[in-house]
C-alpha cells in the first residue's frame, strides 16, 4: 500500500510512509508569474493558482517593470502572494528571480495572462510521487481565444508515466510554459535557467537543457488554459522566419560528448524540423535565398522522408508564385 495510497487524501493531511527504506512527504510547490503590464488578467491568473485543492506554497510574481501597475492590484491579496518588483530585463530575468525566490519543492510556471485548471497541481503531487525519479512533470493544455474557440494539446498516446523521449515527444507538443513544473534543485544546478536576452524560445531552451539530464514525466489531463489571440502576447507577434535561438543551441549541444545518446536521433531531428519550418515560411514569403539556404543546411536533413516532404512544398509554393 505506502504512499501511492495516499495519493487520494485531503492536501491537509499529513502523509508519511516508505519506499526503499526512505521517508517521503508530501511536496511542496512554488508558482511563479512573471508580471508586464498583464493588469487586466494577472488578478485572474494569481487566483487560479491560490485556488488549486491542492494549495501552493507560495505564489511569486515578479513584475518586471510593469507601467500599468497590475502589481498593485495584489497588495494584500493573499498571505501567499509575494510580489517582487524589478527594472525591466525581460521575462527571462523575471522567472530566474523567480526561481531563486522560491521554497518549493518543485517550481511551477504560469503566465499572466494565462490560468490554471482545478486540480492541476493536485496532479502534478500525484505524478511526482508515482514516479519519483522524475526532474520534469508536463500536462496537457488547452488553448482559447477571445472568441470562444479552443484548442486542446493532449498526447493521449503517452499515457500517464515517463516520457521515453522528450524531444520526440516535444515535437509533437508535450509542453508549454503553465503546462510544466521543475524540481527546484534542477533549476539550481544552472546559472540562467531561462537564458536572459533571448527574447523568444527561452522557455523549451530552458526545458531542453533540463530533460537532457533528468527524467520526464507526462500526465495527458489538462491542467492549464493559455490565452492567445491578445495585444502583447509575445508568441503571437513571433517571426516564424526566423529559427528561434533555442533551437542552434540545441544542436551545438547535440555534437557534444556528454549530450544522452538515446535522445541524439530525436533531438536532432526536432532541429531538422524547425529549419524546415524556416525554410517553408520564408520561402512563402517570397525570400527563396533564405529558404534555400536553410532547406541545404546539414542540420535540415537528419530526416530524409520530412526533408523530401519539405522540399516538395517549397517547389509548389514557388510554381504558385511564378503563375501569379
Amino acid at each position: 500500500g505506502g504512499w501511492v495510497g495516499c495519493i487520494g487524501a485531503s492536501p491537509a493531511e499529513l502523509c508519511l510512509s516508505r519506499r526503499h527504506g526512505a521517508v517521503l512527504s508530501w511536496p511542496s510547490i512554488s508558482v511563479v508569474i512573471p508580471l508586464f503590464n498583464k493588469r487586466s488578467w494577472v488578478v485572474e491568473a494569481v487566483g487560479s493558482a491560490l485556488a488549486q485543492d491542492w494549495s501552493p506554497l507560495e505564489v511569486i510574481v515578479v513584475d518586471d517593470g510593469s507601467t500599468d501597475g497590475g502589481a498593485d492590484l495584489l497588495s494584500g491579496f493573499d498571505s501567499r502572494v509575494r510580489v517582487f518588483l524589478q527594472t525591466n530585463a525581460g521575462v527571462s530575468s523575471a522567472r530566474n528571480r523567480g526561481i531563486a525566490e522560491a521554497r518549493g519543492d518543485w517550481v511551477a510556471f504560469l503566465d499572466a495572462d494565462d490560468r490554471f485548471v482545478q486540480g492541476h497541481l493536485r496532479s502534478l503531487v500525484e505524478l511526482s510521487l508515482i514516479h519519483p525519479e522524475a526532474a520534469v512533470l508536463c500536462c496537457g493544455y488547452r488553448n482559447f481565444w477571445p472568441d470562444g474557440r479552443t484548442q486542446e494539446r493532449v498526447l493521449t498516446e503517452l499515457g500517464r508515466g515517463l516520457v521515453r523521449d522528450f524531444f520526440d515527444a516535444q515535437q509533437r507538443g508535450l509542453t508549454c510554459v503553465g503546462a510544466i513544473a521543475i524540481r527546484r534543485r534542477a533549476l539550481a544546478e544552472f546559472d540562467q535557467p531561462f537564458a536572459v536576452g533571448m527574447r523568444y524560445g527561452e522557455d523549451p531552451d530552458c526545458w531542453f537543457r533540463v530533460a537532457e539530464r533528468w527524467p520526464v514525466a507526462y500526465t495527458p489531463r489538462i491542467g492549464v488554459e493559455i490565452r492567445k489571440g491578445v495585444a502583447g502576447r509575445v508568441t503571437d507577434s513571433q517571426d516564424y522566419s526566423v529559427l528561434l535561438p533555442c533551437y542552434e543551441r540545441l544542436a551545438e549541444r547535440v555534437e557534444q560528448e556528454g549530450f544522452p545518446s538515446h535522445l541524439r536521433r530525436s533531438a536532432r531531428v526536432l532541429v531538422a524540423s524547425r529549419y524546415l519550418s524556416v525554410a517553408t515560411h520564408c520561402a512563402a514569403g517570397g525570400d527563396f535565398a533564405r529558404s534555400r539556404e536553410m532547406i541545404r543546411s546539414p542540420r535540415a536533413k537528419a530526416d530524409r522522408r520530412q526533408w523530401i516532404r519539405a522540399v516538395l512544398r517549397i517547389w509548389a509554393i514557388r510554381l504558385h508564385m511564378k503563375k501569379l
